[in-house]
């Protein structure tokens, strides 16, 4: 009897040794991943390149919680479709999903995570997000280039937006920006050409939505037009000081932009990729044009600078943009501010003008005539770099005539003639002075009559500009006329035509485009 005892004692430990061996069961596809335990808690710190489908990361690892997921961790792993992340994970770090192309789904059990720079980025499958409900920051470039990701919740508690971080997400539609949120950084939404509509939520500090576009709460810094919109034309909305970073960026169907006259700052890249952009007036209080503001705007025909603009570096960057008026009053030509404009066959350089910066001209193989009077003084020795086709119409002994000869740039040397312009005046009007709404101006038989120091005058009906050359708006309108430094005007009436007042009252209920 003994010995059956000792025989069920026996069977009985070994048993309890072999339950003791026994694992616990492995989350879904936990076994891809590699966690390391750190003292009190434990990271995942990467993921097998072969890992495929779910992966369930699991809460608890060697006894201590599941608190992190490392930088890069997941990086690339091309073949998982779904993650989800238990409520223990309290951060995520930079780039850790970065390249995961077929991931669709990212769900967040707990409330409270903080996420690194680029977490999400490039994984361009992702269309389903459950964010933390109490998340703080969505940091820059978290989810850039997520161009599958159709709807964005952001949770109530999200104060900061970063630089970038929802850039080029085509597929999104519509935003909304928590009533929370204090401070969106520079083209957050950049790319976004699916968004139609931006909302601010009641009771934000700091921003508004002024027709659906995104603003400062005090209506002086114009944020974000959306890109979604096929509307041709727009007019930003007075009071406006500042058009900020990328505002109109790749909005290619519009064509018009009417800016206010409260306008003094057209930030970096705010109208790069306005492929049909064809006509804008700058304000004459405008002092800043950013890097490419107008970049690749190859619609751009004819732009005039006003006296006030004062720094325009790479502003007009590959434009198609063919004639350039600077109004009398601007001391110089910014640094490569026409650079790559190879259709720019005209400029007009007032005697204000006493600089010519580096590249200012560079690459512009249209351009074949430039007229360089005495009045200035300072070029620089590549102002004028990749210009095959150029000539400088110089005086002799002037510092334009020294500066031809010593880079070996065809110049030829202006006659004595009449002296300078004194003055101007429009001595025809035009042909045509009525116009339809919505049309473009017509010059034919425009005539101005030059006066020059010498007292001679002269009639030319060309190498002049006018303002406005496309009618936004009916009833008397004034048309401005320049040429070199001088002004004048001239008047014409714009109506509707019977097929438009019939488009107006019958379809669409004088919401007309």
């Amino acid at each position: 009897m003994k010995s059956i005892r000792n025989l069920l004692a026996l069977l009985l430990a070994v048993l309890l040794i072999g339950g003791a061996a026994v694992p616990a069961a492995l989350a879904t596809g936990e076994s891809f991943l590699t966690i390391t335990k750190l003292g009190s808690y434990a990271q995942v710190t990467a993921c097998n390149g072969s890992a495929v489908g779910l992966i369930d990361i699991p809460d608890q690892y060697d006894g201590v919680p599941v608190t992190e997921i490392a930088e890069s961790a997941f990086a690339s792993t091309a073949k998982i479709t779904q993650v989800n992340i238990p409520e223990t994970v309290t951060k995520v770090g930079k780039y850790a999903f970065e390249d995961c192309a077929n991931l669709t789904t990212v769900r967040f059990a707990g409330s409270e995570c903080t996420l690194g720079t680029g977490a999400f980025r490039m994984c361009i499958a992702l269309i389903s997000l459950q964010l933390p409900s109490e998340l703080k920051t969505v940091p820059e470039s978290a989810f850039a280039d997520c161009t599958s990701l159709k709807t964005l919740a952001l949770p109530s508690t999200v104060r900061l937006i970063g630089r970038e971080a929802f850039c080029n997400c085509s597929a999104l539609t519509a935003v909304t920006i928590p009533a929370a949120t204090t401070q969106i950084d520079l083209n957050a939404f950049l790319g976004c050409s699916g968004v139609q509509n931006y909302q601010v939520e009641s009771g934000n500090p700091e921003f508004k939505a002024v027709d659906g576009c995104l603003c400062s709460k005090d209506g002086t810094l114009f944020k974000q037009y959306p890109a979604g919109r096929t509307a041709t034309s727009y007019t930003v909305p007075n009071g406006v000081t500042k058009l900020e970073d990328g505002a109109f960026s790749a909005c290619t169907a519009l064509q018009t932009v009417i800016l206010p006259d409260s306008l003094t700052d057209i930030a970096d890249y705010a109208f790069s990729g306005c492929t049909s952009l064809r006509s804008i007036t700058l304000p004459p209080l405008t002092q800043t044009l950013g890097s490419q503001a107008f970049g690749d705007c190859t619609a751009l025909k004819t732009i005039t600078l006003p006296a006030s603009v004062r720094l325009f570096d790479s502003a007009f960057y590959r434009s198609g943009v063919e004639r350039v008026v600077l109004t009398s009053g601007m001391t110089k030509i910014s640094e490569r501010a026409f650079q790559k404009c190879e259709k720019l066959t005209t400029v007009v350089i007032p005697a204000s003008v006493k600089t010519i910066e580096i590249g200012a001209f560079d690459g512009c193989t249209a351009l074949t005539e430039l007229r360089l009077d005495r009045n200035v003084t300072d070029i620089h020795e590549k102002a004028f770099i990749n210009c095959p086709n150029l000539t400088l119409l110089v005086r002799e002994g002037s510092v334009a005539h020294t500066f031809a000869q010593t880079n070996n740039i065809p110049f030829r040397l202006l006659p004595p003639g009449h002296g300078d312009v004194t003055a101007m005046q429009i001595l025809t009007p035009p042909d045509k002075t009525d116009y339809y709404y919505k049309r473009t101006l017509e010059t034919a038989g425009l005539t101005l009559l030059i006066t020059y120091e010498d007292g001679e005058t002269e009639v030319i009906d060309k190498d002049f500009t006018c303002d406005p050359t496309y009618f936004t708006e009916v009833g008397t309108q004034e048309i401005t006329v320049t040429y070199g430094d001088f002004t004048d005007t001239f008047r014409v009436s714009v109506s509707y035509s019977l097929l438009q007042i019939l488009i107006r009252i019958f379809l669409l209920g004088f919401l007309w485009y």
